[in-house]
């Protein structure tokens, strides 16, 4: 019986579901076992500032992982909405459903999760998704302090989750060229796994890699791809708070586009946050509530940009709202340093024909111009470039009317003009000329 088969879903006791964990598919199981006597020393590195999580898990985390407080938290939860397609609307949905007993993704799974991507990007990417790490190492990643048998424990059972929650979208999973699937039942964000937990390793296995897990293919394919939605995983990282935490991430996606959000404190935290009971029925605990997520919160950076949050009154004067707003860095175009290029001539052609050859696989790419797309990969970073067109293609979805090319350069300007190392190129000083 693998983890994966959702469908048949049965009261388990923890020791079934420990059992549970080590059945995985035969073949699966394998590939991770192979190999698995060959000890390596625990690496431990600096994360990255940013993560690039999948398109799908990265837009709807404030979705798939709920604040551990939340009422709902051994439920199935249900998202629904509505999408337009020409002159229809259709009802979309997420659905996330544990394994029965058992919890539903959290703001620490989702931490796990994240290291997992920092230390899957540390070994290279490996196209086959599969990542090998020790507990240990997951600790230092995430910046918790370790504490023996229990961080063990802890990560094994936020991996079980990753492994054994199932979740469907209808009209809501986007593939890497933009359109949305019908229809996604029972993805696992990990498909397989080979977790030893800590009674079970010699004492020399206990400070080397001998943890294995591999993330769902569909995943690992569109990051690969590019297919991202990225965050700021240093600011991330220092929110202590969990609930804090998700609400991040959502207004990190809400304010991706747009420069404010706002939210009535009764909507924020039933529907948005999973807050329930009493406590919240009253508008003063609601208010110390808001009050706690601006000291947290405001001033943190994003992926792009600064939160600034506030607390108004409604206009009917029943209830307060958050209201959020993205800013820009506070650097003047005048600080910004100098243009320069950052790659050859031969490297910028290579990058340029590879960015060319990907728009125009795209529907309505438009006629992308060599020459321009060369001088933007001489003057900025690759990451960015890629990310730049990752968002584009992403978000295109035939709702832009102008080309994907278009689309592409605009998202370079912005990711440029919010980076306050960098300058866009209309804005630099004209060659021959200094500041």
């Amino acid at each position: 019986m693998s983890l994966n088969e959702n469908d048949q879903r049965k009261e388990c006791t923890q020791a079934e579901l420990d059992q549970l964990w080590q059945e995985q598919p035969e073949n699966s199981f394998n590939i991770l076992a192979k190999n698995s006597d060959n000890q390596l020393p625990i690496d431990l590195f600096e994360p990255t500032k940013e993560i690039r999580p999948e398109y799908n898990i990265g837009k709807f985390a404030g979705k798939i992982f709920t604040s551990p407080y939340a009422t709902n938290i051994r439920e199935i939860r249900k998202y629904q909405w509505q999408v337009v397609n020409g002159d229809q609307s259709l009802d979309a949905s997420l659905t996330v459903t544990p394994l029965t007993g058992q919890k539903t993704p959290t703001t620490t799974t989702l931490r796990v999760f994240l290291a997992l991507l920092q230390i899957w990007e540390h070994i290279g990417f490996p196209d086959d998704g599969i990542i090998r790490f020790s507990a240990r190492q997951m600790c230092d990643v995430i910046g918790w302090s370790w504490a023996g048998t229990d961080t063990a424990n802890r990560i094994y059972e936020h991996l079980k989750i990753l492994s054994g929650t199932s979740i469907s979208w209808v009209l809501a999973y986007q593939s890497k060229g933009g359109e949305l699937n019908k229809l996604y039942t029972d993805m696992s964000i990990l498909s397989s796994a080979s977790y030893r937990q800590r009674g079970s390793l010699f004492e020399p296995e206990k400070f080397s890699i001998v943890q294995k897990i591999r993330l769902n293919p569909d995943l690992v394919d569109n990051m690969l791809a590019g297919h991202v939605r990225p965050m700021n995983y240093e600011a991330f990282k220092k929110i202590g708070n969990d609930t804090t935490a998700i609400l991040y991430t959502c207004l990190d996606l809400y304010l991706h586009k747009k420069p404010k959000w706002e939210r009535r404190s009764k909507a924020l935290l039933s529907d948005d946050l999973g807050l329930a009971g009493k406590r919240y029925e009253k508008r003063f605990n609601r208010h110390a509530k808001l009050k706690e997520f601006v000291r947290e919160l405001d001033g943190i950076e994003l992926f792009s940009g600064t939160l600034r949050l506030a607390i108004e009154q409604t206009a009917d004067e029943q209830d307060w709202k958050l209201v959020a707003r993205k800013e820009k860095s506070a650097l003047s175009k005048q600080k910004r340093t100098v243009l320069k290029s950052v790659a050859s001539d031969e490297e910028a052609e290579l990058i340029a024909d590879e960015l060319i050859e990907m728009i125009l696989r795209q529907p309505r790419s438009g006629k992308p111009n060599p020459a321009v797309i060369k001088f933007l990969c001489k003057l900025y970073p690759q990451t960015l470039l890629r990310n730049a067109l990752s968002i584009a293609k992403a978000d295109y979805q035939g709702k832009i009317k102008k080309t994907l090319t278009h689309v592409f350069v605009t998202e370079i300007k912005r990711a440029v003009q919010e980076d306050p190392e960098l300058q866009w190129y209309d804005d630099a000083p004209k060659a021959g000329h200094s500041k």
